[in-house]
């Protein structure tokens, strides 16, 4: 995920906060995966109780927020992912 750039909005200090909470997932294919197919998959990875937001953010690419934090690194070290017989790399 090179040369990802996310730039956020200005808004209050407790979603500033939280957005140290959110992972980036990019689903490694070459075509396009059916939205509603993966985010239903990473919402049976990941309950709402762990992870209340997750959303789609651009061609194959997945913002998860984390709540407690240090699921964050957890789901990260738990490696490998994979959605829809593809790679889903995450990257805080």
């Amino acid at each position: 995920m090179e040369g990802l750039v996310i730039q956020y909005e200005e808004g209050d200090e407790e979603s500033f906060a939280m957005s140290r909470f959110i992972a980036i997932g990019k689903v490694i294919s070459e075509k396009s995966l059916n939205r509603n197919g993966v985010l239903k998959i990473l919402r049976g990875i990941w309950p709402k109780e762990i992870a209340p937001c997750i959303r789609e953010v651009g061609h194959n690419l997945y913002g998860v927020l984390f709540i407690p934090k240090d699921h964050v690194r957890r789901a990260i070290e738990k490696r490998p992912w994979s959605v829809m017989g593809c790679s889903l790399a995450l990257q805080e």
